[in-house]
């Protein structure tokens, strides 16, 4: 019984420390900009800034907090799959939401993800 109960509360302890992300595949990427409860811009991301994307979420796979919570878009990063959509990526102030999934950023990871993510916004490709 004993065991039992250490095993218990190892796997709490465990389940406490963090979730590990499981990163849709995805090939493109298509990203809204909002504010005000309103979208003000759209475009579309590059393969190199597809990448950067997939890349950042690779380097990130644990510390994630599992949370079934509606969040207001900032700005998010529509994954795609063949032209569908497999996922979605809000960049908030404070953290990073995938899915019903949660990460709590720096103010440094939040800049490079809107320089890498805001810079990319081309005109031409409005959705």
């Amino acid at each position: 019984m004993k065991l039992l109960v250490s095993l218990f509360a190892l796997l709490s302890l465990t389940a406490l420390v963090g979730c590990k992300l499981k990163i849709p595949a995805f090939d493109s990427a298509r990203v809204e900009v909002h504010a005000g409860g309103r979208v003000t811009t759209t475009g579309v991301l590059s393969p190199a800034q597809t990448k950067a994307v997939r890349e950042w979420l690779e380097a990130r796979k644990t510390g994630w907090d599992h949370r079934i919570e509606s969040t207001g878009p900032v700005l998010l990063v529509k994954l795609e799959r063949g032209g569908q959509l497999v996922g979605v990526m809000n960049v908030m102030e404070n953290q990073v939401k995938v899915g019903d999934f949660f990460r709590p950023i720096t103010p440094e990871e939040r800049q490079m993800l809107h320089l890498h993510l805001a810079t990319f916004l081309n005109s031409k490709q409005k959705t």
